[in-house]
């Protein structure tokens, strides 16, 4: 039967979320609550498609229009998400999806498609088609109870937890206005401008019970904070802030094993550490912790080479960017971070 690919209206969200919930490789950032939260705190233009067959669904492929200076004007699956593409029935319904989106880029005049983590033949080796392998994606299962967890912790971060455990370091709920500073905080470190707290606020409004907070405290201090997302059978740890502090406690391993026992005492047994930049500092933590990384099966089409995004911390293009933005006062980037944290998606 033909496949009908269409733009993804409001009148579709409830046929969108059930093929989304029943689709085994669905994950968080395929939800339609993902796209209208991005689609209404950020100047991204929702493109997503839907495939049908005989008047049923048989695929989807969340898609967000962006321009900024960073970019250009591109089309991703999806910003801000380390993960999304096209989910299908079929390996002809997903290939239906991928070719709209390809001739949607030209008909927006886009300089680049950008799908995030998908399958290894989803696309061709060639003709546009450009795969590259800056980031790497950390995902395991929890040991079967927090005294294993633990002791799957490699010997050196095993002993940083101890050290959290010996310095007073305890896990409890945390909330947006204890996270946000040391978020804000983390941030300029990176030299990286901060989500607005109107986005997080969105969060814990949309996702509600699959939205957690953890906060590490020490003597009544919130030294360190993850926001994390929860989605079927997976945490994922994809917020993160701290003070200078945390680092001499032992607080980034503490927190990692208190999260993994939360997500175990709720029933969840997988753990997704999220992407990082090859050869990061980021990624040697989540190797030392016990993650072994894959490669980020990240695909852009894009008719130039030359278009394609060049957002690694190390091109030399944004090394001085990132510099001049690690010296601002920390007001001075929360309040320009509200204008410019979408535009690196």
């Amino acid at each position: 039967m033909t496949v009908a690919v269409d733009f993804a209206g409001p009148g579709d969200k409830e046929d969108w979320s059930g093929f989304v919930d029943a689709a085994p490789d669905a994950q968080f950032f395929h939800r339609g609550d993902w796209r209208d939260l991005l689609a209404g705190c950020f100047p991204y233009r929702d493109a997503s498609l839907i495939a049908r067959t005989g008047g049923h669904v048989v695929g989807v492929l969340p898609l967000m229009s962006m321009r900024s200076p960073l970019t250009g004007s591109a089309l991703i699956s999806m910003p801000l998400g380390i993960s999304a593409g096209p989910l299908a029935e079929t390996a002809a319904v997903r290939d239906a999806l991928i070719a709209r989106a390809v001739t949607l880029v030209g008909e927006i005049g886009g300089k680049y498609l950008e799908l995030r983590d998908v399958a290894d033949d989803a696309v061709p080796a060639d003709g546009g088609w450009h795969s590259p392998s800056d980031f790497a994606i950390f995902e395991k299962d929890i040991s079967d109870t927090p005294e294993a967890a633990l002791l799957a912790i490699p010997r050196k971060q095993r002993a940083e937890v101890r050290r959290g455990m010996k310095a007073g370091l305890v896990a409890v709920d945390g909330t947006l206005d204890e996270f946000y500073p040391l978020y804000c905080r983390t941030m300029r470190g990176h030299g990286t401008p901060p989500m607005p707290m109107s986005y997080f606020r969105g969060l814990v409004d949309t996702f509600a019970g699959d939205v957690d907070i953890l906060a590490i405290r020490r003597d009544g201090r919130t030294v360190c904070a993850v926001l994390s997302f929860y989605h079927r059978n997976c945490v994922l740890p994809y917020y993160a802030g701290a003070l200078d502090e945390a680092r001499t406690v032992g607080g980034f391993a503490f927190m990692y094993y208190a999260l993994m026992k939360r997500a175990l005492a709720r029933g969840v047994t997988r753990f997704n550490f999220g992407r990082s930049f090859v050869d990061s500092g980021a990624y040697a933590f989540k190797v030392n912790f016990g993650f072994s990384p894959r490669p980020a099966r990240y695909r852009f089409y894009a008719a130039r080479p030359q278009d394609l995004p060049g957002l690694h911390p190390d091109n030399p293009k944004l090394k001085p960017l990132l510099a001049v933005w690690r010296k601002l006062p920390l007001p001075v980037t929360v309040l320009l971070g509200s204008r410019l944290s979408w535009m690196a998606p």
